[in-house]
């Protein structure tokens, strides 16, 4: 596999992410939104990258960081329905 490959499946995966937030955001919801999909699935294409070299253990640790980053109850501060994503925590 050739880094050019690997570029177009890291893309891809980014493209879909940013689809799926753009609808999360059009929809209004305040679960996740136009910056923490595309995170998530570039996590995940990686780790399936990574994966095929290194073994499965590497996706079962990328389902454990995407589990960390979304949104816990208790999170909010007490607040009802408030609750945030982690989508600008993981982005830095």
């Amino acid at each position: 596999m050739d880094v050019l490959d690997i570029f177009q499946r890291l893309g891809l995966a980014a493209a879909l992410g940013l689809l799926v937030g753009l609808q999360r955001e059009h929809a209004g919801t305040n679960l996740a939104g136009i910056r923490t999909f595309p995170l998530v699935t570039l996590l995940g294409g990686l780790c399936a990258l990574l994966g095929m070299t290194y073994g499965g253990w590497l996706v079962g640790a990328g389902l454990f960081a995407i589990g960390a980053m979304l949104p816990h109850p208790g999170r909010d501060g007490g607040r009802r329905g408030g609750g945030r994503c982690a989508g600008g925590a993981a982005a830095s």
